[in-house]
C-alpha cells in the first residue's frame, strides 16, 4: 500500500491508504510527473503533468509539506526537520536546497526578505544528499579527466573553466545521450552504433579540447543555473516565481547541507572503453551486486552535463564540495564519505555516519582520513 504525508497531518484519516488498484483509478486525482528534462522532471522541481495538475510544482508540494510540519498546533514539539534523498531522491534534495522559496533562519533579521515564507523560529531544517548522479553548479567551472588505459584509472580531476568548443565532439550519437544507456550501444538504433570512447567517431585529448565531452546546454537547469534569460531560458515555474532567485547561491550556502557518498560507489562497468562493449571492466574499488551480477554503474547519468562533474557518483560527490569551496571561497556545508558502502541507500543511512547526520544535533566530522574531504 502507499502512504502519503497526509497520513502525518491527519493520522486518524485513512483515505490516503490505497492499494495499487485504488491508485490507477484515482490517477487523476494523484500528482505525477512524465519525467522529461526540466519540464516534466520533479526532481528539477517541475509542475505535475496536464493530465495531473499542472498548477502544482513539485519543490512547491515540499514547501508546503516543511510549513505544515512547522506549525505549532499540529506539531508545537517539533524541533528538527529531515529532508534526505538518496540517489534520484538525493539529486532532489540537492536542487531544491538550492532554490527553495523559504528563507533560510540564520536570515530570519533581513528585512529585504520579509516576504519570503519560513518554518518557525526555533526549528532547524537539515537537507542530506546522499549518491546522486548529478550536482546543480553555481558557475560554468568543470572537471578535465579521461581514461588512463595502462593504469587503468581516471586520470587526475582538473578544475577548468568550460566551454562547449572546449569538449570532446561525438560522445553520444545524440549529443543530449541518455542516462540508463550503456556507452558501448546507443539503444533505439539497429545495428548498434558505438558512442563514447567505443566510438572511432569520437574525437581526441587535445590541449585545445581537454574535456571529456561537448554540450551547449551543459548549465542549463537543472544541471547549472543558466538564469540569464529567466522569461525564456531553461527554467521551470518554480524558479521563475522565485522572489529573489539572484540570491539562491547565497540563500544555499546558508542552509545546513550534508552530502553523503558510498566510498565504493565509483562504478563505472560498462563506460570503460578496455573491453568490448558488454564485457566491461570492474574497478576494484566498485561495489558489486554480487559475482555473477559484477559491477555496475546502477543507472548513472552518463548524459554530458553529468560526465563534466566526474566520472562516477563518489568522484562527484568530491569535486562537488571543491566546487562549492571554490564558488564561495570558503568551506560550505559538509560531505560525508561512507567506508565499505556503493550504492546502497539502507547502508548509507544506516551507517554511523548515516545516524549522525540524521539524528546529531551538532554534526561532527568523523576523525576519518576519507570521512570528508574540502579544499582544491
Amino acid at each position: 500500500k502507499f502512504r502519503y504525508f497526509a497520513d502525518l497531518v491527519n493520522p486518524n484519516d485513512k483515505s490516503s491508504e490505497m492499494s495499487a488498484a485504488e491508485m490507477k483509478k484515482r490517477r487523476k486525482e494523484i500528482l505525477f510527473w512524465n519525467g522529461s528534462k526540466p519540464w516534466g522532471n520533479w526532481a528539477s522541481g517541475a509542475a505535475a503533468s496536464e493530465s495531473s495538475d499542472p498548477l502544482t510544482d513539485s519543490f512547491q508540494t515540499v514547501d508546503d509539506m516543511l510549513l505544515i510540519l512547522s506549525n505549532i498546533d499540529k506539531f508545537p514539539k517539533m524541533r528538527r526537520i529531515v529532508l534526505a534523498g538518496h540517489s534520484a531522491g538525493g539529486q532532489t534534495v540537492q536542487r531544491y536546497a538550492m532554490v527553495s522559496h523559504l528563507r533560510p533562519q540564520s536570515l530570519a533579521n533581513d528585512m529585504t526578505l520579509r516576504e519570503m515564507k519560513s518554518v518557525r523560529s526555533g526549528i532547524d531544517v537539515r537537507y542530506i544528499v546522499a549518491n546522486p548522479s548529478s550536482y546543480g553548479y553555481l558557475d560554468t567551472m568543470r572537471w578535465i579527466y579521461g581514461w588512463d588505459a595502462t593504469k587503468t584509472e581516471w586520470t587526475e580531476q582538473i578544475y577548468a573553466q568550460y566551454s562547449p568548443e572546449r569538449g570532446r565532439k561525438n560522445w553520444s550519437a545524440h549529443e543530449s545521450g541518455g542516462r540508463r544507456m550503456p556507452i558501448g550501444k546507443q539503444k533505439k538504433q539497429k545495428p548498434y552504433v558505438a558512442w563514447g570512447p567505443y566510438s572511432t567517431d569520437y574525437e581526441k585529448f587535445s590541449a585545445e579540447t581537454p574535456f571529456i565531452c561537448h554540450d551547449s546546454r551543459f548549465n542549463d537547469w537543472n544541471y547549472g543555473l543558466n538564469w540569464t534569460n529567466q522569461e525564456f531560458g531553461n527554467l521551470v515555474p518554480y524558479l521563475k516565481l522565485h522572489p529573489h532567485l539572484h540570491r539562491a547561491t547565497e540563500f544555499y550556502a546558508a542552509r545546513d547541507v550534508i552530502y553523503m557518498v558510498g566510498e565504493n560507489d565509483t562504478c563505472s562497468s560498462d563506460m570503460l572503453g578496455m573491453k568490448a562493449p558488454g564485457n566491461p571492466i570492474c574497478l576494484p574499488t566498485c561495489w558489486t551486486k554480487g559475482a555473477e551480477l559484477g559491477c555496475s554503474r546502477n543507472m548513472m547519468d552518463v548524459r554530458c552535463p553529468a560526465m563534466l562533474q566526474g566520472p562516477n557518483r563518489n568522484q562527484r560527490g568530491r569535486n562537488y564540495m571543491k566546487h562549492l569551496e571554490n564558488f564561495f571561497g570558503r568551506s560550505v556545508h559538509r560531505l560525508f564519505i561512507v567506508p565499505g558502502v556503493g550504492h546502497q541507500a539502507g547502508a548509507i543511512f544506516q551507517s554511523k555516519e548515516g545516524v549522525n547526520a540524521l539524528f546529531a544535533r551538532q554534526v561532527e566530522l568523523l576523525n576519518s582520513s576519507n570521512n570528508a574531504e574540502t579544499g582544491l
